[in-house]
């Protein structure tokens, strides 16, 4: 038995606005996140200055872990009513793709200003 493509189209939907959250607030936040050291091949809390250190494992690991809760919520939550759960998935796809935006273009203007 296959799911009503309204729930798998939500389910999309708020997966992709709750990793596009998730991205936004790792990058744009003070999170603590989880370093490697790839000079030191080794794991830190934080980055110590004057060494390389990549944040991109956590922040990948968070933005993955919140998408697939996003998509198990658009899942389990769709509205039975057809017309709704379009409704509720635009607005989620609406939100989704303006926070992705605004993820990247502060990453970008993060980047520039780093140079």
């Amino acid at each position: 038995m296959t799911a009503p493509p309204d729930r798998d189209a939500l389910a999309v939907a708020l997966g992709t606005a709750a990793a596009a959250v998730a991205y936004l607030v790792t990058t744009a936040g003070r999170v603590g996140l989880v370093f490697y050291l790839p000079t030191q091949q080794r794991w830190a809390l934080a980055a110590p200055d004057g060494v390389v250190a990549m944040d991109w494992f956590a922040r990948a690991a968070w933005t993955l872990a919140a998408c697939a809760l996003g998509a198990l919520a658009g899942w389990w939550l769709c509205p039975a009513n057809p017309r709704r759960a379009a409704r509720v998935t635009r607005s989620a796809w609406g939100v989704g793709v303006l926070l992705l935006g605004w993820a990247t273009l502060y990453t970008a203007l993060w980047l520039f200003h780093a140079m």
